[in-house]
């Protein structure tokens, strides 16, 4: 490699300087990180430096108290030649040195933009011209299988890693990487709705977690099997994994994964009846979420502050509510919690009665796995929510293909729809189909609000 970086620091007068010379430098206050600081403000497992070929990513790992770069608390950035590190808001400042074969200092001279939805822009192009590192391509991947699931797209995030699947290319990882790698395909999975395949994916990652005694990443898979074990409706076994992952993200000081935690313990105390059990989780999620620089985490948490108030009837703080969710999500830029998200506003201004005005009006509903058109008042027409998701209007007939799992725009490009299956359905002109049992525009309030519901996304 050309090029090298350090971490340089001083206390007491005395310069220190840490290599950054490995795949991952991790820093805590644990004797097991690379960079043990002994601070109780610092997580037990705090923050990482990720090598990816000649550049650098500083990835917080969840800490309660945040990682800095020049003042700004950040969840991941590529970093630069100068730029001043910190862990906690007050913690000891290190600068970061990039320094070429030759020992002097040096940047790529690159813009890169900062956060997570950049980096698929910016290093989706190094996959191919990796280093020959195992390692430092496998930290790639999973890197990019993060982002691209940030935004709901589990197939690229498949793809991915889809070369693990080959058990030379997994065995030529350390056993750390290899739990890592296949932490984030099962991950994937999960939401591809590969329930069965992921929960064996998740055991061996949280297997081999184990044997390197690394307790963050076991917590990782136990959260992963607690989301994974709730949606083959094994509650027992999700509630058991949840908690074992929350009692080390306690003890670590990992706020973004107790958050996390605590959202999926509240839908599993929602699904046993215990509507009070959930609304401690969530109320819990929200509050550990808040000092967060987390955006697809807080969309999430915030989508489920705004199903609380619908379920509890205050409909009129719940439109809001969902609002304020889509403005979050439209900046994170998942689709498929975007379509959800308008699918659940809808269904709060229908039983508001004003399902022909407001931001929701003329929206399709997207009701459970399937997508279809619900009409309700107003015949509804699918090309309006797609407009609201795409930003553009649409000047095409509708076609939603099951098999495929996409929208095809007659005249426009394919809209992958990130794996939400439909029924097949054809929409021109003013009218839009129909399940049978559902209500149409001249049925009755009462029939309308009795087939609501609640919020797909739940």
């Amino acid at each position: 490699m050309g090029v090298r970086a350090e971490l340089h620091t001083t206390g007491n007068g005395v310069e220190q300087v840490y290599s950054l010379d490995v795949p991952r430098f991790s820093v805590g206050r644990t004797k097991e990180n690379s960079l043990k600081v002994p601070d109780a403000s610092i997580s037990r497992n705090h923050a990482e430096v990720i090598r990816l070929g000649d550049d650098f990513l500083l990835r917080d790992l969840g800490s309660t108290n945040g990682s800095y770069v020049n003042g700004t608390r950040i969840s991941e950035q590529l970093l630069h030649d100068g730029d001043v590190v910190s862990f906690g808001p007050h913690g000891q400042e290190f600068r970061f040195t990039r320094l070429d074969k030759e020992g002097l200092r040096t940047d790529s001279g690159v813009w890169r933009p900062p956060e997570t939805g950049g980096l698929i822009e910016s290093l989706s192009g190094r996959l191919n011209s990796t280093t020959g590192d195992v390692r430092e391509e496998a930290s790639l991947r999973c890197v990019l299988a993060e982002a691209y699931l940030s935004k709901g797209n589990f197939k690229e995030a498949l793809r991915l890693l889809a070369r693990y699947a080959d058990p030379t290319a997994l065995l030529s990882l350390p056993l750390s990487y290899r739990a890592s790698v296949l932490l984030w395909l099962g991950r994937a999975q999960v939401e591809g709705k590969q329930r069965q395949i992921a929960v064996e994916t998740l055991e061996r990652s949280l297997n081999l977690a184990n044997k390197e005694s690394d307790e963050n990443a076991a917590a990782e898979a136990h959260a992963s099997l607690g989301h994974a074990k709730m949606g083959l409706r094994d509650l027992l076994a999700a509630r058991d994994h949840l908690n074992r992952s929350m009692l080390t993200a306690r003890r670590g000081g990992n706020a973004r994964l107790g958050s996390e935690v605590h959202l999926w313990l509240g839908k599993v105390d929602w699904k046993d009846g215990d509507f009070d059990g959930a609304l401690y989780n969530w109320t819990r999620a929200a509050r550990l979420a808040e000092g967060l620089n987390a955006p697809p985490l807080q969309a999430r948490v915030q989508m489920q502050q705004a199903f609380v108030l619908y379920a509890e009837g205050k409909l009129k703080e719940a439109v809001p509510a969902y609002e304020a969710a889509i403005d979050r999500i439209q900046a994170v830029g998942n689709i498929a919690l975007l379509l959800k998200a308008y699918s659940s506003l809808s269904r709060a201004l229908v039983r508001l009665g004003r399902g022909a005005a407001g931001r929701g009006a003329g929206l399709a509903v997207l009701v459970g796995v399937g997508l279809h058109l619900e009409v309700v008042g107003d015949v509804l027409d699918a090309r309006q929510v797609l407009d609201a998701v795409l930003g553009d209007p649409l000047h095409a007939d509708i076609v939603v293909l099951d098999e495929e799992r996409q929208v095809r725009l007659v005249g426009d490009p394919v809209v992958d729809l990130l794996g939400v299956r439909g029924t097949e359905l054809r929409i021109g002109g003013d009218r839009a189909g129909r399940r049978d049992g559902e209500c149409g525009a001249g049925e009755s309030k009462s029939c309308r609000e009795s087939h609501a519901g609640f919020p797909p996304f739940f």
